[in-house]
This record gives structure tokens, sequence and C-alpha cells, in this order.
């Protein structure tokens, strides 16, 4: 199996014989759960990621690496939770995107859970509200027609059979 390494990693390596033998212990310490998440991920994707949502250690938000369409940079992180997504970072090297991704805290893969979520009523309520936001955002709604318009499409979607 190939071996996957942070980049944090492979300096502790690198700098292991120079560093005082308890403070090397102590930042190996605190750097393993990220590298055993990176080699995680990076052996069960052969190195491209791209794709694999990975839920946080807390279990109620996602992540994961995709192609940048709007063209910021070739990867971004896309975050979700059961409301839609909810932000965005942009990045130039996989390994960046990656290393962030678990850094942040986005450990645990879980592929399909960007399935699972956008398929329920939940999510499909959070992304009108979003738009509703978006538009509060640019000026075409006063906050309070945002609120009863919010209001109303969470009475009309919950209403709705299933």
């Amino acid at each position: 199996m190939k071996r996957y390494r942070t980049r944090y990693w492979q300096q502790l390596a690198e700098n292991n014989r120079v560093l005082d033998p308890q403070f090397a212990k102590y930042l190996r310490q605190c750097a393993r759960p990220r590298q055993i998440a990176y080699q995680r991920l990076m052996s069960m994707s052969d190195g491209n990621p791209v794709g694999i949502e990975c839920r946080s250690e807390s279990g109620d938000v996602w992540g994961f690496i995709l192609p940048d369409a709007a063209g910021e940079a070739p990867f971004r992180i896309q975050n979700f939770d059961a409301d839609g997504c909810f932000g965005h970072s942009c990045y130039q090297a996989l390994q960046d995107a990656v290393e962030t991704m678990i850094g942040d805290g986005y450990r645990i893969p879980d592929p399909g859970a960007l399935d699972r979520c956008s398929a329920t009523l939940r999510w499909a309520l959070g992304v009108r509200h979003m738009d509703l936001r978006l538009l509060f955002n640019q000026g075409n709604l006063s906050f309070t027609e945002m609120l009863e318009r919010m209001n109303a499409v969470t009475l009309e979607m919950e209403g709705a059979p299933s």
C-alpha cells in the first residue's frame, strides 16, 4: 500500500533529528489524527479523493472536493449539511484541498452522503430558504418580506403530500 503523507507529517520526519525528542513526540501526537485520516482517504481513492464526501467528527456536516466550475482555482471544497450547501473554498493544488478539508475536521469518509441529504424534504426547504436569503442580500426583498416568504414556503412544503 502506498504511503500518503501530509506536508506537515513529512516536515516532522525530516526535522526529527534536530528537534528535542520529547517535543518531536508531542508534535507527532498532535499531527497523527490528521495523518491517519489523510492516509485513509488517499488510499481508498488511489490518491484522487475528488467527489468523496467526508463527514465531520461532530457528524452533522460534510465536505468534499470537486473541480471548481467557477474557475477560481482547479479544486474546491464544498461544505454542506442537512439543509443544503453553505460554503466553499478554492485551492490550486489537490493536496492543499485535502489537507485543509481534513484539518477542518472532515475526516470520516462517507460516500453517498450528498445523495442521501439532497433527497430529503429538509434539503429542499433549505435550498428554497437559501434562494430567499440571496434575494434579500441582493436588495430585492426586505427582511420582513424574506421572513414572510420563508414561512410561506415552509408551510407549503411541509403541507405537501410526501
